[in-house]
């Protein structure tokens, strides 16, 4: 798996994570007092979805999309903006036969939620726009009535999928390039801090930014470029979490931003992108997670250093965050005696690592320097992260037969992984001396693995 897979299944994981709880809140808040969300009113003689799309304006919207019948932008703007678009606003409960429901439920929303009317409008609408003139107007009406969503006092679930709309708009349909013309919205929701912003929907519009940065044939205009480095710079600007945010919703949206940056792959004025990552992977106030995604961001900015810039210390700094990202997970696992995340533990090394030399080892902070003696220093580091890298793949011990707790399934403590922490030691032990001397240890004073365990890492036995 890729860091860059691995990332994904994990904001992924947040976003379906964060989506339950603020739904949930939603539903065990309704029967005390109703949040102030707004909802817009559905059409009297359309007030279902099913009634709305075997309309004579629905079939007559199909051919303009089609060509088969000539454009008429005030009818199709006014099918969306009046009959079908205030579906995706519902959200509060309904009154279905002798059932009450609701739109934000799983299994209803399904097809009637925020998420359902999202997919069938694309589905059903966006994606049979062969019309090039009433593709562009549909966007036009989307992007103009999303952006309104995303922005206002609507229920997150509602602002959220309205944001993902509008990221995934595209010139043609269903296959062709992101919708330039989507880029300023997403900008401006992905950089908000007034009092309506909210952490979910500013994810997904950098996701949209993301879409658009990592386009092969177009990406983001040169004239937009600036603005969105930018607005990602004032993001990083505060990559320790403000004070009522949680480290883990934090982490998505500096994550998102890295990813951004790291997709345009330039340096942005005055350098302005690779000291901004520099500084993250310095700070120790960052998370392990986001230290660890600028690393492998500025492996792949495109920059031509100083002369006088010191790679030898960016190198260390390396380093240094390699067995950072092993304290941190022990450390924290130690006390519990819980499993180590092996597989988070490995893809932070592959971050620090490509960061260091490239995908293909040749690239990265290496190809920053001609110095010789610099390239050996940072291909020793390279090498010892391939041996922290190992150390994640050991097998841990067999289970012992009694540790079994009581219908809960089997407990597996810290000290089953005892190989992997000893080989990980023992790699951190490599790595200082490395740092330490600029050399590897001669391989007769290379520690044990016990005794790299105790000056590295706490006793787990």
């Amino acid at each position: 798996m890729t860091a860059t897979r691995f990332r994904e299944i994990f904001l992924g994981n947040c976003l379906r994570t964060w989506t339950l709880a603020i739904v949930l809140s939603a539903l065990s808040s309704a029967a005390f007092a109703q949040p102030g969300y707004k909802e817009l009113p559905l059409n009297s003689d359309l007030s279902t979805w099913a009634k709305a799309t075997q309309s004579q304006q629905h079939k007559d919207s199909l051919e303009m999309l089609s060509g088969a019948q000539q454009l008429n932008s005030a009818k199709l703007d006014s099918y969306f903006s009046d009959v079908l678009l205030p579906f995706i606003t519902q959200w509060q409960d309904k009154n279905v036969g002798r059932t009450t429901v609701s739109p934000l439920s799983e299994r209803y929303g399904q097809e009637h939620g925020p998420a359902g009317i999202r997919i069938a409008i694309k589905n059903t609408y966006v994606n049979k726009g062969s019309n090039a003139a009433a593709h562009e107007e549909l966007n036009n009406v989307l992007l103009k009535f999303m952006d309104t969503v995303a922005n206002d006092n609507y229920h997150p679930v509602v602002r959220v999928n309205a944001i993902l709309l509008i990221g995934d708009l595209n010139e043609t349909d269903p296959n062709g390039a992101p919708w330039k013309k989507a880029l300023p919205a997403l900008l401006k929701t992905a950089t908000a801090n007034g009092p309506v912003a909210i952490d979910g929907v500013r994810v997904e519009a950098l996701r949209g930014l993301v879409r658009h940065a990592r386009d092969e044939k177009n990406g983001i205009d040169p004239e937009l470029r600036g603005q969105v480095i930018t607005g990602m710079l004032g993001i990083l600007a505060q990559h320790a979490p403000p004070a009522g945010r949680s480290q883990d919703g934090h982490d998505w949206i500096c994550w998102r931003a890295i990813d951004v940056l790291s997709a345009i792959g330039e340096p942005g004025a005055n350098n302005a992108v690779p000291q901004a990552l520099i500084a993250i992977i310095n700070d120790p106030a960052a998370s392990i997670t986001i230290r660890c995604a600028a690393a492998d961001a500025l492996g792949k900015i495109k920059i031509t250093p100083a002369k006088d810039f010191d790679v030898m210390t960016l190198a260390k700094s390396f380093g240094k965050l390699a067995i950072a990202a092993v304290s941190a997970e022990l450390t924290a696992k130690a006390p519990l005696h819980s499993p180590i995340t092996t597989e988070r533990l490995r893809q932070d090394f592959i971050q620090i690592s490509h960061g260091l030399t490239g995908d293909n080892g040749k690239s990265g902070v290496l190809a920053w320097t001609t110095d010789a003696a610099v390239q050996r220093f940072i291909s020793l580091i390279d090498t010892q992260l391939k041996s922290l890298m190992q150390a994640c793949d050991k097998q841990p011990l067999p289970q012992p037969a009694n540790s079994a707790d009581k219908g809960g399934g089997p407990v597996v403590p810290i000290d089953t992984q005892k190989p992997i922490v000893d080989a990980l030691n023992a790699a951190v032990e490599g790595l200082k001396t490395i740092l330490d001397r600029g050399e590897a240890a001669p391989a007769a004073a290379t520690a044990t693995p016990a005794a790299a365990g105790k000056a590295a890492a706490p006793d787990f036995n």
